[in-house]
């Protein structure tokens, strides 16, 4: 619960007063709700992914960043990017939460240095070596007050303890 609304997530079938689908969908969802009640939050930018129409259009809604998209309930906007602070990735438990939502409201996290980025190196697209040259910028200018934290970098198991 979060105020008056409850989130279910791959609950069972049944009335839903809104849907909201990340990505993609590994089958069939068995949920009444109204079509403008529906939203396709888009994973990936259009670069590294392209969505067919005939799934996009079963939606009431696209929320995406590419304002090329045939839609006519295009909702521009950034893709939509899990942070999962506070969950685990564990081999014997994936996507494990550790924290709640009210651990996260009551967290003061000591602070060591100056900047923690979390990033990945991944260079496929433009927006990729864009991010890498401003995290070797930021190297560049703060020296060892900069810890770089991700796959490629200092590894990490769940993202706040890298904040």
């Amino acid at each position: 619960m979060w105020g008056n609304c409850q989130f279910i997530v791959n609950g069972p079938p049944g009335d839903y007063d809104r849907v909201f689908i990340y990505d993609t969908m590994a089958g069939p969802v068995q949920a009444t709700c109204p079509p403008d009640g529906t939203f396709m939050l888009v994973g990936e930018p259009p670069e590294l992914k392209d969505y067919p129409l005939p799934f996009l259009a079963q939606f009431g809604n696209v929320v995406s960043p590419d304002t090329n998209t045939p839609h006519p309930n295009l909702i521009d906007s950034q893709t939509a990017q899990p942070w999962l602070a506070g969950i685990g990735q564990y081999v014997d438990a994936p996507n494990k939460a550790i924290m709640t939502l009210e651990d996260h409201r009551a967290a003061r996290p000591a602070k060591t240095g100056l900047i923690s980025v979390i990033a990945s190196f991944r260079n496929t697209t433009n927006g990729h070596r864009a991010r890498i040259a401003l995290v070797e910028a930021l190297k560049k200018k703060f020296g060892d007050q900069v810890a770089v934290m991700g796959r490629d970098a200092i590894p990490f198991t769940e993202k706040w303890s890298a904040v």
